[in-house]
């Protein structure tokens, strides 16, 4: 762990201070100025070493530049980092201040030097909103709705808040829902790297169809995000086959329960839904009599891709769109 963690360090240590090796040096100073406009800074080392060649005069002017080489699309970033946080805007459809914020915690995250700067700043889960919003010159309305328990970063897994509303530092106050996500965006990855290989793609089947397998498309030309439950797993692989959709598997956990739920809502937040299937074997750890009612209900209305679980038995087959035999 320790080499995998020095490999994903963006800066190298150099006289027991950090040097920025990236080009996301003046984003990450802006970050901190505007942060340093509202909070004291005086004893961070760090800051300082950042800023120690200003005046307190200048830091307001450089503030002043760096906000403009913002608005106008000059504050340079990481290029990888930039591409899978396209490509997460897009498959989950958010907007540029939920991509900002998630940018900001994957960098605070990853980045020792912007995790050193604000290691100091002493938030709860109530001013946490606030600070995020003044580092990123957001509104804190738009920040809470981003990082509410309904938002689609947070349903989705990636990001973990904590409910703890005793303080700490700003860069414990939110999680990601995958080891090493954070680490792993700067570099150029796959969907299975992202999700810690929870998810995995594999190869559809191009065997004769069945008569089934005709029955599910004519389901799914009705409901695109149907749940089916089946035995065979072959006829998963057929269907994709006939969409010419990626089939994508859930990844069977010893860890069960909350691992596999976290891995269903981000498959069907990360993933194309138009032209992705998901299967799911070994089900009777999320289908089971300890499992809620209404839970269940909600897994089986809120995916947005369509999905097969697979079991030789299940009690609850009356709440899915189709049980195949």
């Amino acid at each position: 762990m320790i080499k995998r963690l020095k490999k994903y360090t963006h800066y190298e240590r150099q006289k027991g201070v950090e040097k920025m090796l990236n080009k996301m040096d003046e984003k990450i100073k802006l970050w901190a100025l505007r942060a340093n406009a509202c909070d004291n800074f005086k004893n961070n080392s760090v800051f300082d070493v950042l800023f120690g060649d200003f005046y307190t005069n200048a830091l307001g002017d450089e503030l002043k530049r760096l906000d403009e080489c913002e608005k106008n699309g000059k504050i340079a970033t990481n290029e990888t980092l930039e591409k899978n946080l396209k490509y997460l805007s897009l498959v989950m459809g958010l907007n540029d201040d939920e991509k900002k914020i998630l940018e900001f915690l994957i960098c605070l995250n990853s980045i020792s030097v912007l995790n050193d700067i604000f290691k100091d700043c002493i938030v709860n889960s109530f001013s946490c909103f606030s600070k995020i919003a003044m580092i990123l010159a957001l509104s804190e309305e738009s920040v809470k709705v981003a990082l509410s328990y309904q938002s689609k970063l947070v349903k989705s897994g990636i990001i973990k808040l904590y409910k703890d509303c005793s303080n700490f530092d700003l860069a414990e106050a939110f999680d990601f829902g995958f080891e090493y996500f954070a680490f792993i965006m700067f570099e150029n990855s796959r969907l299975e790297d992202m999700t810690n290989e929870n998810i995995r793609q594999i190869e559809s089947s191009e065997i004769k169809t069945t008569t089934n397998v005709d029955e599910i498309l004519a389901l799914i030309a009705k409901k695109p995000n149907a749940n089916i439950l089946l035995k065979n797993k072959e006829i998963c692989k057929q269907v994709a086959n006939r969409l010419e959709s990626r089939l994508y598997e859930l990844v069977y956990s010893s860890n069960r329960f909350y691992r596999r739920l976290d891995a269903f809502f981000a498959a069907n937040a990360l993933l194309d839904s138009k032209n992705s299937v998901l299967m799911i074997d070994e089900i009777d750890d999320i289908f089971n009599e300890k499992t809620p009612k209404a839970l269940i209900k909600r897994i089986l209305s809120e995916n947005e891709v369509l999905t097969f679980w697979l079991s030789d038995e299940c009690e609850f087959s009356k709440y899915f769109d189709m049980v195949v035999g």
